[in-house]
């Protein structure tokens, strides 16, 4: 028996690496995923390698905008009628020191690991109350 069989789980960032891997791993223990991050092909990509019993739902999302998230955990809801587990995976890392960083640089750093960490939170704790 698949423990995650027919859970529904969201993840973000889920175009490349420990989003990627955690996608395709519960689509083999049976969960419903939902794939949501920037690239769309990358997602379209990753479906395609996600085995188990139910197709991945796709939904490109930019984690800093709230009503590509908002439109995220609607989205899940119409498809599968709940939201059991939300992987908060999205994340941005720059790879250079702290003086040659700009502002900018490090306000992308935050829109994504902060605040798009919040934004999701907040869109499907409600429906996961």
């Amino acid at each position: 028996m698949n423990s995650f069989r027919d859970q529904v789980v969201v993840v973000t960032g889920a175009s490349s690496g420990i989003g990627r891997e955690t996608a395709r791993l519960f689509a083999a223990e049976g969960a419903r995923v939902v794939l949501a991050a920037r690239n769309a092909g990358r997602l379209q990509e990753l479906a395609r390698q996600c085995t188990g019993d139910h197709p991945p739902l796709i939904v490109p999302t930019d984690v800093t905008d709230r009503s590509q998230v908002d439109a995220l955990i609607r989205r899940t809801l119409e498809t599968w009628g709940q939201l059991d587990i939300l992987v908060n995976n999205a994340g941005i890392g720059l790879f250079a020191s702290a003086v040659e960083m700009s502002y900018e640089q490090y306000k992308a750093v935050i829109d994504v690991n902060f605040y798009g960490a919040i934004f999701c939170t907040q869109a499907a704790l409600p429906s996961m109350i």
